[in-house]
C-alpha cells in the first residue's frame, strides 16, 4: 500500500485574523492533492478524461486535533480507504512538517460519472491506480474489543 504525500507551506492569506488556517483552506488542499495523485498516479488519465469522465465530490468532511498557523509547513498524506463499482472513499490526513502529530483528517466519497454526470463504472486505468494507495481495513472497534 502506497500513501500519495503534498507538502505546501500555509501563506498569510490561507489564515484568518488570529492566525489560524480557514476551514475551507483544508478542502482545498484535499482538492489540490487528489488532482494531483491523479496526474501522477493514473496512467493515461488525460484520455480518459477527455473520454468524458466527470469526478464528483458526494460528500466531503474534515475533523480538527490540532491547529497551523500561518508560515507552517504542511504534509498531507491521501489514500482510499473503500472502493465500490463507482465510487470510493479518499482519506487526507494532515501533518505539520515531517511529524507524525495527526492535525486533522478529511474524507471524500467521489462518484465516478460520464459526461451526462451519471455514475459510471471506474475506469481500469483509474482502478488500477487506486489499488495501489488503498488502506490495509482498519478494524472496527468491535472487532478490536474481541481480541
Amino acid at each position: 500500500m502506497n500513501t500519495y504525500v503534498y507538502r505546501t507551506t500555509v501563506c498569510i492569506g490561507d489564515t484568518d485574523l488570529y492566525g489560524s488556517v480557514y476551514f475551507t483552506h483544508f478542502f482545498r488542499l484535499q482538492g489540490i492533492t487528489r488532482e494531483l495523485w491523479v496526474r501522477e498516479a493514473v496512467q493515461g488519465y488525460e484520455q480518459t478524461m477527455r473520454g468524458g469522465l466527470v469526478l464528483i465530490t458526494k460528500s466531503a468532511s474534515c475533523e480538527f486535533e490540532r491547529k497551523f498557523g500561518a508560515f507552517d509547513d504542511v504534509t498531507v498524506k491521501m489514500d482510499f480507504v473503500e472502493i465500490n463499482h463507482a465510487s470510493v472513499v479518499v482519506r487526507f490526513r494532515f501533518f505539520k512538517g515531517e511529524s507524525e502529530f495527526l492535525h486533522a483528517e478529511g474524507r471524500q466519497k467521489i462518484v465516478f460519472a460520464g459526461p451526462d454526470y451519471r455514475p459510471t463504472r471506474i475506469p481500469d486505468n483509474f482502478r488500477c491506480a487506486i489499488r495501489n494507495y488503498l488502506a490495509l481495513a482498519e478494524p472496527r472497534l468491535s472487532e478490536m474489543h474481541r481480541r
